[in-house]
């Protein structure tokens, strides 16, 4: 096994083990889910954004064996799938240029954002309502008064 693959195994890995932090509730896994692309973005850049492909593959096995579909949907949709069209917009052509990936970064959210809503527009309130039930249920699931679960929900 060659130092590109390696290299792209490992990416995949550590990038799926810090998403599934946040996806169980370890301690800071909050933080360690804004480290999560780092090893796809610094894989791509070191590899070229082809050594990404093994990447997402071994890293897609790891969230669906422990996060479920749901954590590999989120995992791919958020860094996954960004990470390889950023990183192959950005070393196209002969010369190097970040004007499109930046820009493609900052409608990324807003187009996940759109497509939840469309998804979700058959559920009552829409994607705040389904946000809203999920949160309900969180809080209701620890045992809290209705009261407080009524407060934080407003």
């Amino acid at each position: 096994m060659n130092a590109r693959m390696t290299a792209s195994l490992a990416g995949g890995m550590i990038s799926a083990l810090l998403a599934l932090a946040a996806m169980r509730g370890l301690p800071l896994g909050g933080i360690l889910l804004w480290l999560s692309p780092f090893p796809l973005y610094a894989l791509a850049f070191a590899f070229g954004s082809a050594a990404l492909l093994p990447a997402l593959g071994v890293g897609g096995m790891v969230i669906i064996v422990s996060g479920g579909l749901a954590g590999l949907v989120f995992w791919a949709l958020v860094f996954g799938l960004p990470a390889l069209v950023i990183s192959s917009l950005a070393m196209r052509g002969p010369a190097f240029s970040l004007g499109l990936p930046f820009a493609l970064l900052a409608l990324w959210p807003a187009a996940l954002l759109t497509g939840a809503e469309i998804a979700l527009s058959g559920q009552p309130g829409g994607l705040s309502g389904v946000l809203r039930m999920a949160v309900e249920a969180a809080i209701s699931g620890l045992g809290a008064p209705v009261e407080l679960t009524d407060a934080v929900v407003r």
